[in-house]
């Protein structure tokens, strides 16, 4: 956390010639640079919250350039700087400031110490910096040392241009709303990448009188879409801990399967639309694959729709509505990420998720996964009942890798389904017809 806070704002400084996931190099090789002082690093459960890795000082998404991105800058300086020139004060004298400053640090080494690691510390962080940020009002106050006077101005003057490059930085390339984004796809202004849906998606919405079901799938998902249109639909959201059937098989193929068949998709006598957004984007970490002869009807795609984080496709499942988009059913939708470990686990890593969206009870579907890395096979899986695996991603960067994603329909004569996968694309995936 301490090297992510002070270093991580150096990469966010530079402007460069790319724009949202073109800046991806940018802090790859920044990470790859200190990526030594981190062979120590333990990703295992014992230290590290589920889901989550330690591949680098930035994140793995540091090009957003948003909220969860960005840190403090180099505000810590004049944290440092406040608590020097307060040091040689009467402690009497002022503290209030004692207090409020040193909460800063209080906090964060209680948080380090208390929680497991996770990405995305920016905003807690910030928010601290807030709360402490009073204090460092003294980093202006007036000091007898000419030498400590032009050290602290030093510090302030690094702080504040530094500051103003990243916010230029922020403005023109970040991936939410920036001149970049209004520039490069030459639209009229005014603007806004945040929000737009397509009427296919709308309609849909008002034939699902009984209530719409949401699932909890990703972060930053865009639920109030499906309120806004028809605030006087029931919505629901789908309770992904509740008891259900299967839940203790012993075997964890049939637990896995069921899990997806009876928390991810409606159940029996449910009569709501369930309604699942799902990013076109590779680099989130969603695969959409359609399975000819499904023996269910699956996920059926209802529209699209423009997000904060980009464009999603809506699929739905439920209320009949296969019915009314024949020609756009039998979907299933699966989940990766790349996971690493600088120490205990050299060997790079893509996990595919036992996440699988859109299967039901009489459908039985195997898969396999093949990694291609500059043209050559990396690795392939054997054929599974159920979507996890583990594959190496050696020699990966942000533009030569491709994973193949193979369906095979065992109740549908065999019939192989695929779908390539550009891995670390921020370019939309284009859906399997």
């Amino acid at each position: 956390y301490a090297s992510q806070i002070v270093l991580a704002p150096f990469p966010d400084i530079l402007p460069t010639a790319g724009y949202g996931g073109d800046r991806g190099p940018h802090y790859v090789k920044f990470n790859a640079l200190w990526a030594g002082l981190f062979s120590w690093v333990n990703n295992g459960p014992d230290y590290v919250s589920v889901g989550y890795r330690f591949t680098g000082i930035t994140s793995g998404v540091a090009y957003l350039l948003n909220e969860h991105t960005v840190l403090i800058g180099f505000s810590w300086l004049a944290c440092l700087v406040a608590i020097a020139v307060l040091r040689p004060r009467r402690v009497v004298s002022h503290p209030w400031a004692w207090w409020i400053v040193l909460s800063f640090p209080a906090w964060f080494i209680g948080w380090a110490g208390s929680t497991k690691y996770i990405e995305g510390i920016a905003v807690y962080i910030a928010y601290t910096a807030i709360i402490s940020s009073p204090a460092w009002a003294f980093a202006f106050a007036p000091v007898t040392s000419v030498a400590w006077s032009r050290v602290r101005w030093a510090a302030l003057a690094v702080v504040g241009i530094t500051h103003v490059l990243t916010a230029i930085t922020i403005f023109s390339l970040n991936t939410s709303r920036s001149v970049s984004g209004v520039t490069s796809q030459k639209t009229k202004l005014p603007r806004s990448t945040a929000f737009t849906v397509e009427s296919s998606v709308t309609t849909e919405l008002q034939f699902a009188r009984n209530g719409i079901t949401q699932h909890a799938i990703a972060w930053g998902q865009p639920n109030w879409v499906f309120m806004a249109f028809n605030p006087a639909i029931p919505q629901f959201l789908r309770n992904n801990a509740m008891p259900y059937r299967g839940q203790n098989d012993p075997d964890p193929v049939e637990r896995t399967l069921a899990m997806n068949r009876e928390l991810r998709m409606p159940g029996d006598g449910d009569p709501s639309l369930h309604v699942i957004p799902v990013r076109q984007t590779p680099a989130f970490g969603y695969a959409a694959v359609r399975i000819r002869n499904k023996a269910t009807p699956g996920l059926t795609h209802i529209g699209n729709l423009q997000f904060q984080l980009g464009p999603e496709w809506v699929f739905a499942a439920g209320n009949n509505v296969e019915t009314r988009h024949l020609d756009k059913s039998g979907y299933i939708v699966l989940g990766f990420n790349e996971v690493s470990d600088f120490g205990h686990n050299p060997k790079p890593l893509l996990e595919m998720h036992a996440l699988l969206i859109g299967i039901g009870k009489e459908d039985d579907l195997s898969f396999r996964y093949t990694v291609m890395i500059d043209g050559q096979m990396v690795e392939r899986s054997e054929w599974n009942r159920t979507p996890q695996a583990k594959l190496s991603t050696k020699g990966l960067s942000d533009s030569n890798g491709v994973l193949t994603i193979e369906v095979r329909n065992n109740t549908g004569g065999g019939h192989i389904d695929q779908v390539d996968i550009n891995l670390r694309s921020s370019n939309p995936s284009v859906l399997p017809q």
